[in-house]
């Protein structure tokens, strides 16, 4: 990692000290599984998780791709123009400070 980027992640950090941070992130980076309940409950690898409370769907799509609907009717979506492999520290963090802050504008 440069120092730039370093940098940039310690800012990010910063921006999220006290805001409220979601207890269950889901990725969303391939739903080629299936999109039937059946098949995806075969899928899940831990069915006792709460509904995560923030998706993340990389690789510029704007859509889930029916990708748990049932279970994220609740969350909040961040959108990230990267592909998986390319997803770092930062894009994780803007999603979580862009979460923190919506909360805080509900709760306001």
């Amino acid at each position: 990692m440069n120092a730039l980027y370093r940098l940039y992640a310690r800012i990010l950090r910063r921006q999220l000290a006290g805001l409220p941070m979601p207890r269950h992130i889901a990725i969303v980076t391939d739903v080629a599984a299936g999109l039937s309940e059946d098949d995806i409950r075969r899928h899940l690898y831990l069915p006792d998780l709460p509904d995560p409370e923030l998706v993340i769907r990389t690789s510029g799509e704007l859509r889930m791709s029916d990708f748990l609907l049932w279970q994220t009717t609740r969350s909040d979506i961040a959108f990230c123009d990267l592909y998986w492999p390319a997803f770092r520290e930062v894009d994780l963090l803007r999603a979580l400070r862009m979460y923190g802050r919506r909360q805080l504008e509900r709760s306001s």
